[in-house]
């Protein structure tokens, strides 16, 4: 019975380390072509990725892809149909293409103004400068 999964993406690489999964759900934004010798599907937002029967994936790479892509959420399955969401882990890429400035779009970003002095007349940041 599968109990754990991560999955880790960038620089164009997407790896596994689980206890038993053969099949990976992945629910993605972007633009991603990839490359794998693992049975696959690709469609608008899911990619599915499984081994062959009665095989569990090694450790290690699933697939490299190119263009953009922004895993949303992952889930592992064993073949017993058992499942976890997987832990994601994002390595060696620049997050602010991925947060495509979501974050000032987030309802925060007044708090985040005003944190730093904003016309708002907020609070200092702590941070001073010489000139």
């Amino acid at each position: 019975m599968i109990t754990f999964a991560k999955i880790w993406y960038g620089d164009n690489i997407v790896s596994i380390e689980s206890d038993g999964a053969c099949a990976v759900e992945l629910y993605y934004k972007g633009e991603p072509y990839m490359s794998t010798i693992l049975n696959h599907r690709i469609g608008e937002n899911k990619i599915l990725i499984w081994n062959e029967y009665d095989k569990t994936f090694p450790d290690g790479r699933l697939f490299t892809y190119g263009g953009s892509l922004k895993i949303i959420r992952a889930t592992a399955i064993d073949w017993d149909l058992n499942t976890v969401i997987a832990k994601l882990t994002i390595e060696n890429i620049h997050l602010w293409p991925l947060m495509k400035g979501d974050w000032a779009t987030s309802g925060k970003w007044d708090s985040y103004r005003r944190g730093f002095g904003g016309v708002d007349g907020g609070i200092s940041s702590g941070v001073s400068s010489r000139y």
